[in-house]
């Protein structure tokens, strides 16, 4: 069931994966180069982040790029002034420059803090039919989770911590991340 999702996800945004890598051939094979190493050659965790990895390779070898001539076109900085060599946009650098660095990533009036500051039943019920079914899915997810990351690492977390304890872990950090109105889930185990 998950290759055909994966597929069918893959196929609709293959079109808007050209047109991105159309800015910048160069960074764009790279980027793909190195994810395909990393799955096929790497090992533990090298093996288990490859986008990661591809993008700070990525983002790197873009930033050696500077030192190269280029001029801004069309309020991207480019590679000798073609604008098929996109390495930045100036938008996205002056947001890396604005950024608060420091602080906490959400508003109190974001969190379960303002639902019991303004109770609305409906709200609450709301919440608990659209969002438990989720909670379903995740229990699956961490299952299969567990399982990849066993067979990656070469050890049984499913009986070594356990799956009980490594599903309970998972619940906890799902139920934290709900008091900030995340729908993601944080591991802890």
């Amino acid at each position: 069931m998950t290759g055909p999702i994966i597929i069918s996800i893959g196929l609709t945004l293959s079109q808007n994966a050209i047109n991105n890598c159309a800015k910048n051939w160069l960074i764009s094979i790279i980027t793909v180069v190195t994810a395909v190493v990393c799955n096929i050659w790497g090992k533990g965790l090298i093996r288990i982040i490859p986008g990661i990895i591809s993008i700070l390779v990525s983002v790197v070898v873009a930033i050696f790029l500077l030192v190269f001539p280029h001029e801004t076109v069309e309020g991207y900085i480019c590679m000798g002034g073609n604008k098929n060599l996109r390495l930045f946009s100036e938008g996205d650098i002056e947001s890396i420059k604005k950024a608060a660095w420091i602080g906490f990533p959400f508003k109190v009036d974001n969190t379960i803090i303002y639902v019991f500051k303004h109770f609305d039943i409906s709200l609450v019920m709301t919440a608990i039919v659209t969002i438990a079914p989720i909670a379903f899915v995740t229990i699956v997810e961490h299952i299969g989770d567990i399982s990849a990351i066993s067979s990656t690492c070469g050890r049984n977390f499913l009986s070594n911590p356990g799956l009980h304890r490594t599903l309970t872990g998972d619940g906890l950090a799902t139920i934290l991340a709900s008091f900030f109105w995340s729908p993601c889930q944080y591991h802890l185990w």
